[in-house]
């Protein structure tokens, strides 16, 4: 709702949209009504924050702006630096909450090939293979280095492959297609009980 009022745009002025008109009104129809505005760029253009009635931006004491275009004519003015003050005095306010991209969870190929050497995964005896079959048909379990077990578990009287004491590599281990899962208020991994488990515990090994 972005546009929810008339703009100048590169040729000419360009109308406020039907869902910004829309939003508006829903706004003022239910003004006992609580809002909460979600935005991806309402802090980039001063345009995003035009359908923000309820922010008290303008025809308040808190703002020294009469209009809603009062508003967006000075702080365009002041370019990206007035928004910046501006998302600065709603945070103030408790009217605004932003938060940052994060890294969390990327993972490179260094550290793919390094969850094997954490992992101790090094034995070559038995092919992947050959390891998900003994562990789902006959329940063998593989102690690895650092307290780390590889075992079937039964969920919900199903079999899975479970690596067990391995949280601290979850990110890694979720980058080769194993997944985690929270049981009983614990989170625990596994490895996939199909036709790819072969291959992402090969993953894993290698």
């Amino acid at each position: 709702m972005g546009n929810a009022m008339a703009q100048e745009g590169k040729l000419g002025m360009v109308a406020a949209s039907q869902q910004g008109i829309v939003g508006l009104r829903l706004q003022n129809a239910l003004p006992q009504a609580r809002v909460v505005y979600v935005s991806a760029t309402g802090a980039t253009k001063v345009s995003n924050l035009s359908y923000a009635n309820r922010l008290g931006l303008w025809q308040t004491g808190d703002f020294p702006f009469t209009s809603r275009e009062d508003f967006v004519e000075s702080i365009e003015g002041g370019g990206i630096a007035a928004m910046e003050v501006v998302a600065r005095d709603l945070k103030a306010l408790g009217l605004y909450l932003a938060r940052s991209l994060s890294f969390e969870g990327v993972v490179n190929a260094q550290d793919i090939q390094s969850v094997a050497e954490q992992l101790g995964l090094k034995n070559k005896l038995l092919s992947p293979q050959e390891l998900v079959s003994l562990v789902l048909n006959e329940g063998y379990s593989q102690q690895l280095p650092g307290g780390v077990t590889l075992r079937c578990s039964y969920i919900a009287a199903e079999p899975r492959i479970e690596l067990v004491n391995a949280i601290s590599l979850a990110e890694r281990l979720l980058a080769v297609g194993c997944f985690t899962e929270i049981i009983n208020w614990r989170k625990r991994l596994f490895i996939p009980v199909s036709d790819k488990a072969p291959a992402i515990l090969a993953a894993v090994i290698e």
